[in-house]
Order: C-alpha cells, then structure tokens, then sequence
C-alpha cells in the first residue's frame, strides 16, 4: 500500500523525532542500518575480491612450504577476528 505525500511526511517527521532522541552513537548506528538497506535495496553487492594480497607470505618461503602455512594463516586469521 502506498502513502499519500501527507502520510509520507508525517512518517518522516516521526522518523526525525525518533532518531533525534538517540545518543550520537546510536544515530551512527542507524545511518550506518540505514545504509545497509539502501546498498540491499539498490541491488549493489559487495565489492568484488582481489588477490593485492598474493604474496604477502613470501618471505616465509623458505621456512614453510604452503601446506605447513595454511593452518598457521589460518590461526592467524581467527586471531585478528578475536582481537577486532
């Protein structure tokens, strides 16, 4: 069901009125909800994935061979998710 532009506008006054009692963090929060929905409803996708990180482990080739590194990148990985 659409709204009429009176309904649209009181709808925005109340939204307005809403997001003005919040705390400052938690309006970053709503715009950062409400950017979300917008990138959902436009139909944009994340950004697709690059490989600017191929080589990085270079300088432990000598050491590791890459079956050995994968569980070590690994540990690292989930390290650097605990400690964000």
């Amino acid at each position: 069901m659409k709204e009429g532009p009176a309904e649209e506008t009181q709808r925005s006054k109340f939204i307005e009125e809403m997001i003005g009692k919040l705390s400052p963090q938690r309006r970053a929060e709503v715009i950062d909800f409400i950017e979300f929905l917008l990138s959902k409803e436009t139909g944009s996708s994340r950004p697709k994935m690059t490989c600017s990180w191929a080589g990085g482990l270079e300088n432990l080739r000598k050491e590791y061979t890459s079956v050995e590194l994968q569980p070590k990148a690994s540990k690292w990985w989930s390290h650097d998710a605990i400690s964000d």
